[in-house]
């Protein structure tokens, strides 16, 4: 909420979350003029994963920040590439950056971006650079990675940018329309007309009425 909400515009800013990236799941990706992807952790969580988590985001982003704790503060500061930034959420949950991230696109892969898209978007990256879309389903992501491979990452890394972004905001008309505290979550939902316009109505609703 205070990255989505209390920083940037509905207008301009998406969000998504729980994002595959190669063999990983990226917690929070918030795309406005460029790519930011946020793992996350908590008290709860160890931290034994996190390289290798970083290993499959370098791939496909080049901001990475993690989004931690006190508890975990200084072991992140210590086991992180320099170029990954550091957020941590302190005590009556203020956010402390303890380190910028700095843009790194030395490890960008061409098929591990290209895969976040989904088949709409890799055919729109073919008619882009002019090349064919009569491309059997099971052919699409192979045919844009070949084509991919000769074009520059960073490239490729915008593209990807501009296509989640679109499809983050096409979530943003629900946001708007709810309560401050349900904005940024309505952003992870995949609702149809039918079924926003349903969660509207409810929460307009007296509580009695709506649980009737």
């Amino acid at each position: 909420e205070k990255f989505v909400l209390g920083r940037h515009s509905l207008q301009t800013a998406a969000a998504l979350f729980e994002l595959a990236v190669g063999g990983s799941k990226l917690d929070a990706l918030l795309v406005t003029s460029e790519m930011r992807a946020y793992e996350i952790k908590t008290e709860r969580d160890e931290l034994s994963r996190l390289v290798t988590q970083l290993v499959s985001y370098r791939k496909a982003f080049r901001k990475i920040w993690v989004f931690t704790c006190d508890k975990h503060a200084s072991s992140a500061a210590r086991i992180l590439p320099s170029a990954t930034g550091i957020v941590v959420l302190g005590k009556r949950y203020r956010m402390q950056t303890l380190r910028e991230a700095v843009s790194d696109s030395n490890e960008l892969c061409c098929k591990t971006m290209l895969a976040l898209l989904r088949r709409r978007e890799l055919l729109t990256f073919l008619q882009t650079h002019h090349q064919t879309t009569d491309i059997p389903n099971t052919h699409v992501l192979t045919a844009a990675v070949r084509y991919a491979e000769r074009l520059n990452p960073e490239d490729v890394n915008d593209f990807v940018g501009k296509q989640l972004r679109a499809r983050g905001l096409s979530n943003t008309s629900l946001a708007r329309q709810l309560p401050r505290s349900l904005g940024a979550a309505a952003l992870a939902l995949a609702l149809t007309d039918a079924q926003s316009s349903r969660l509207i109505t409810h929460l307009q609703m007296p509580l009695s009425e709506a649980i009737n």
